[in-house]
């Protein structure tokens, strides 16, 4: 027998459910807008139908379009930091783990990662009301990066190099990959873009 209580509770997890799922498809929705038509020319609208809502939604679930967009960017950028980090990896291993965390970005989640690379390149021309968002995890990323190298110089996994200029190059890399990415349809190639730069930084075990 069912008591209100085994209700309500069914009732509220069935809610977060629903908002759940909402909001997934369209931030999916979103993704293919913004790279097929870019972020000024796709609008709230065109979301909602393509997500199956009313327009509505976005707002229920966003507050605007360019919440929207920064909640991609947000959850785009951080996912590419999220790797399974134990204590006794290297600091070059901690950055070939984030290279195939991009891989693994690329293929499971192909278009968030191509409309996150579409977004943060319209952030620095015509959508500069994006920068507030993208800009500082960019700086976050690099700082992460950063403070990788110089783990990896301290442990021997990497040369005696400047670990702010290959914090900067590994960004760089990976941001030119980014646009090869969306010239090619190749989301795997900001990850071989800094693979190729781990190489060049990483010391030979064998030297």
């Amino acid at each position: 027998m069912w008591h209100a209580s085994d209700v309500a509770a069914r009732a509220r997890a069935s809610q977060a459910e629903r908002v759940a799922t909402s909001r997934e498809r369209l931030l999916d929705a979103a993704a293919t807008l913004f790279v097929e038509h870019g972020y000024h020319a796709t609008t709230a609208a065109l979301i909602a139908s393509r997500a199956g809502y009313s327009r509505e939604m976005v707002r229920v679930r966003f507050g605007s379009k360019l919440g929207l967009a920064q909640t991609l960017i947000r959850t785009s950028y951080r996912q590419s930091l999220e790797i399974e980090r134990t204590s006794d990896m290297t600091g070059i291993e901690v950055l070939s783990a984030k290279a195939d965390r991009l891989a693994e970005l690329g293929r499971t989640a192909p278009i968030r990662v191509r409309a996150a690379f579409v977004l943060g390149f319209e952030s620095a021309t015509s959508a500069r009301e994006l920068e507030p968002e993208f800009g500082p995890w960019m700086t976050l990323v690099e700082a992460h990066f950063v403070a990788d190298v110089e783990q990896a110089i301290a442990d021997g996994s990497a040369r005696d190099v400047d670990a702010n200029k290959a914090g900067q190059l590994l960004l760089t890399a990976a941001t030119g990959g980014a646009y090869t990415a969306l010239r090619s349809g190749d989301a795997a190639a900001a990850a071989d873009a800094f693979r190729s730069v781990l190489e060049l930084i990483a010391n030979d075990p064998e030297s």
